[in-house]
């Protein structure tokens, strides 16, 4: 923190003992302090620890040249020295008063500085920190390696909603939480955005921040998955009435909650429930806002309650400011209004809140530089300086049009796009992190997958194969890419080249942690339509050879489902099924008697499923449903089994928010990501491998 140099180092410290009045302390409490000050000098230690003491107790300044510092010296601190010792909880409170110990700390040459106070448990504290500082030093050289940038996290965080994956999601989220990435508001929005992409509708009304975020500002996408929660849950079953009186009377009860969401015009991912929502908005007011009958007007056709809604004749256009978060069309069609208007009006205008904040580049702000596409972001990725290049990725990924790009010249044109990026490291670099951004844009789509999206889907799978996500280890969207091909129909030479794609993306670098994918891969294969067995089959067995070198690091579940596979495969000697039965593994020990719930809509999954684990642990009790809504047999097993797993990706929410109603507290619920046999097999093996029994 201070600097190697030795007489820099000596007097920093003889200065801070002045300061903190270590001469009248105790020689064993001195010694304990002298311990910890050693950290402002020593490389090894991301930040520094300075201690003062403070009567019978001690003050603790945490200093961290910048955030990165933080990040690694945050987590240790509160495991070492926190609340049970000190009044620290990982925010950061800095030093506010005149006292010299806060002086001091003030002008040091660090971004952060926390400070942390032990009253009664100053010795304690003291030589907690002591035993942290001695951790660090003794720990591996390389072991504290560098954080993983928030964007790849975020990343991370969106390739496990493109394949149903919550456990996964959850654990990014409780990352970015624990090591104080994101604030609590940013935080709840990916919560909010995980339950969304899982249709958990019911689940998001009643999570206990909603009413809080209802009530605050937030992205339209965030409003967006608010509005459609509140509709589905509270509203729906007057819609479905037709009865107009029935409708206003719903709506009157959740109406606080329902203005705040209402934007007009309508943010560009209002789902179906809530575009029903403003419409019951419009009905319910004696005086309703003609910009909003207006887009309803304009919008998806609403079914019975149109006819109820009269459209305003057209007026002149006023220009309006849009909101730091609207759209990304509007904030561009206000910006080429602001163009066209002369140059004292422009600059008057643009001189009031909020045009001020929105275009604060004032004359120099051009229409182009708001992106309204794909192709619109891949033009200016190359650009060193577009430093928010992911973050207009994830609001794009919500807003950006399917249709557009659907067209055949367009998606050839953007796949070509797609392929030029590769060219240029920091446009690689880039769209390497935007890969799950663009896959999750890509299922947006009503009719994903589309045929016509061909070259695209096999750009992105290209991209997936050969890009810098693979080094990130973001990996599970290209599952999602490969299947869509696989679905839309492929003439022998598609087919061919497919195959060869999925061959390149199994054989580099896979490894224990990437055999699920490919098994899921595999499973794919099987699932969809096939005009070339030769090919399929030598996908099959490069499969295997990039398994073999593995088979005595596999775990004894992945033993037995690559056995199933074997068995689906029509094989008559199925691979690794010696191994998969071989003897008693820990994982088979702790499933053993165990009751596993399994509800998912793809009955033959769970049926293989089942086999899996009866092949590793003969005596597990495996009861499964393919149930549409909640019925006895699904409370039974929601109430009795030891573990539920719920496959994300195939399941109505009608029998989700049974289960969860009529499931214990006390008893875990699992959610397996994709579709198939491997990807519940998967949510098994990793709650019981991480010992949650």
């Amino acid at each position: 923190m201070i600097g190697h140099d030795a007489a820099v180092a000596e007097a920093f410290a003889s200065d801070f003992r002045n300061i903190a009045g270590f001469s009248g302390l105790p020689t064993k409490w001195r010694t304990l302090f002298e311990d910890v000050l050693t950290s402002a000098v020593d490389p090894h230690i991301p930040g520094a620890i300075l201690p003062a003491p403070m009567g019978k107790g001690c003050r603790i300044y945490a200093v961290a040249a910048d955030q990165t510092e933080w990040r690694r010296l945050r987590p240790l601190l509160s495991a070492f020295a926190g609340p049970t010792l000190t009044n620290f909880t990982g925010i950061v409170q800095a030093p506010s008063s005149t006292d010299p110990m806060d002086a001091f700390a003030s002008s040091l040459p660090a971004e952060v500085i926390a400070v942390a106070e032990a009253l009664d448990t100053g010795v304690d504290a003291m030589r907690a920190l002591r035993r942290m500082l001695a951790m660090i030093r003794q720990a591996p050289e390389g072991s504290l390696k560098p954080p993983r940038p928030t964007s790849w996290l975020l990343s991370d965080f969106e390739d496990a909603l493109n394949v149903g994956d919550r456990t996964r999601a959850e654990r990014l989220v409780g990352r970015l939480r624990d090591e104080c990435r994101l604030d609590a508001l940013n935080l709840r929005f990916l919560s909010v955005q995980l339950l969304a992409s899982l249709e958990s509708w019911a689940e998001l009304r009643e999570s206990n921040y909603f009413i809080d975020l209802c009530l605050a500002r937030k992205p339209g996408a965030i409003a967006s998955h608010l509005a459609e929660a509140l509709f589905q849950t509270d509203l729906a079953a007057a819609f479905y009435t037709e009865d107009i009186d029935n409708c206003r009377r719903e709506y009157s009860k959740i109406r606080s909650l329902g203005t705040p969401l209402i934007a007009v015009p309508p943010p560009a991912a209002l789902g179906p429930g809530g575009w029903r929502l403003y419409a019951m908005a419009a009905l319910s007011s004696e005086n309703p806002d003609p910009g909003l009958l207006r887009s309803l007007a304009e919008g998806p056709d609403l079914g019975w309650i149109s006819s109820h809604l009269k459209a305003p004749g057209i007026e002149a256009e006023v220009l309006v400011a849009p909101e730091p978060d609207a759209d990304f069309a509007e904030i561009r069609k206000a910006l080429e209004r602001l163009t066209d208007l002369p140059e004292e009006q422009r600059i008057r205008l643009l001189e009031i809140e909020p045009f001020r904040s929105l275009f604060a580049g004032g004359a120099e702000v051009q229409p182009a530089s708001i992106p309204l596409g794909w192709r619109d972001w891949l033009k200016r990725i190359p650009d060193p300086d577009y430093t928010i290049a992911f973050e207009i990725a994830r609001k794009g990924a919500l807003e950006w049009p399917i249709e557009v790009a659907a067209d055949p010249v367009e998606a050839t044109a953007l796949a070509e796009d797609l392929a030029d990026a590769l060219a240029d490291k920091v446009s690689r670099a880039r769209l390497a992190q935007a890969l799950p951004l663009i896959v999750n844009w890509l299922q947006r789509d009503a009719l994903f997958p589309r045929a016509s999206m061909r070259p695209v889907y096999e750009t992105v799978l290209t991209l997936f194969a050969l890009g810098e996500a693979r080094d990130q280890g973001i990996m599970a969207s290209s599952g999602v890419v490969g299947e869509a091909i696989l679905a839309i129909g492929n003439s022998v030479s598609d087919y061919q080249r497919l195959i060869h794609s999925l061959e390149t993306l199994i054989t580099e670098g896979t490894g224990t942690g990437s055999v699920h994918m490919l098994l899921e891969l595999i499973e794919a294969t099987i699932r969809h339509p096939c005009p070339d067995s030769s090919a399929r089959e030598g996908f099959w067995l490069t499969a295997l050879a990039v398994l073999e070198p593995l088979r005595h690091r596999l775990e004894p579940v992945q033993l037995a489902s690559l056995a199933t596979l074997g068995g689906l495969l029509g094989w008559s000697d199925p691979p690794f099924a010696d191994a998969a039965t071989a003897a008693p593994s820990q994982f088979g020990t702790k499933l053993a008697n165990l009751r596993i719930g399994i509800y998912t809509l793809t009955e033959s999954a769970a049926r293989q499923a089942a086999s899996v684990l009866a092949r590793v642990a003969p005596s597990v009790i495996v009861q499964t449903s393919s149930e549409h809504v909640g019925s006895a047999q699904l409370k039974a097993m929601a109430e009795n089994s030891d573990l539920l797993i719920i496959t994300s990706l195939s399941a109505t929410h009608a029998a989700t928010d049974f289960i969860r109603a009529h499931r214990p507290a006390s008893k875990p619920i699992c959610w397996a990501a994709g579709r198939g046999f491997t990807s519940i097999v998967r949510a098994v093996e990793e709650f019981i491998g991480g010992d949650h029994s």
